[in-house]
C-alpha cells in the first residue's frame, strides 16, 4: 500500500513532468543585451531608474520581468580570462563577490551562470555592481572591470512559474556546459 510521502512524492514528480513537457512543447525565448564594463557610470548615490542613461529603457524593462530566471554572463570582447579573473581576485572592496576559483578556464567565453525565482532586476543590478546591498554576492563589475575594455553580453530566460524549482538542475546543466570562469556552482 502507498503510504502519503510516496503519493506526494509521485505527485511533485508529475507537476515536474507537466513543467518540463510544457518547457520542450513551447519554443524558448532567450533575451540578451550588452554592456560595456568601461562605460558603467556611478549610479550608487542616485536611483538608477532617475538618471539619464544609455540604459535607462533596458533597466526600466528589466524591472519588469517577473519569473524564474535563467541566465549567463559571457564576454562579448577580446579581453583575456586571465586578465579579468586578476582584475576580480585583486579586488578588495567592501562589495561581496562571487567566487573566484583558482584555475583559469583559459577557453570559456563564459563569465558566471545563475538563476534567480523572481527579481532578476536584482541580479543583473548586483552583477553590474549597482544594487544598494553590500552582501549581496555578485560580480559586482562597476568596482573592478573598468579599464579592462570588458564587454559583457548577459543572455536570459525567463519561465513559468512552475518551473521555479527546476531552475537549480537546468543551472547545473548550463554550468558544466559552459564551465564559468568566476562561480562555486557545478563549472
Amino acid at each position: 500500500m502507498e503510504t502519503i510521502m510516496e503519493s506526494k512524492i509521485k505527485e511533485f514528480v508529475n507537476g515536474f513532468l507537466l513543467a518540463l513537457q510544457n518547457v520542450k512543447r513551447n519554443e524558448l525565448k532567450r533575451c540578451s543585451f550588452e554592456i560595456k564594463c568601461d562605460t558603467l557610470k556611478d549610479y550608487l548615490n542616485n536611483n538608477i531608474l532617475d538618471e539619464i542613461s544609455e540604459h535607462k529603457s533596458l533597466f526600466n524593462f528589466l524591472q519588469s520581468q517577473k519569473g524564474p530566471t535563467l541566465y549567463w554572463i559571457e564576454k562579448n570582447s577580446e579581453t583575456s580570462n586571465e586578465k579579468i579573473h586578476k582584475a576580480l581576485k585583486s579586488y578588495n572592496g567592501e562589495r561581496s563577490t562571487t567566487a573566484v576559483k583558482n584555475e583559469i578556464n583559459v577557453d570559456t567565453t563564459c563569465l558566471y551562470v545563475g538563476k534567480v525565482k523572481d527579481g532578476f532586476w536584482a541580479r543583473v543590478m548586483t552583477h553590474l555592481g549597482y544594487h544598494k546591498s553590500t552582501n549581496l554576492q555578485g560580480l559586482q563589475l562597476y568596482h573592478w572591470a573598468k579599464g579592462l575594455g570588458l564587454t559583457i553580453r548577459v543572455h536570459y530566460i525567463v519561465f513559468d512559474e512552475n518551473m521555479a524549482d527546476l531552475l537549480p538542475a537546468l543551472e547545473a546543466s548550463l554550468a558544466r556546459e559552459m564551465k564559468p570562469l568566476f562561480g562555486t556552482r557545478h563549472g
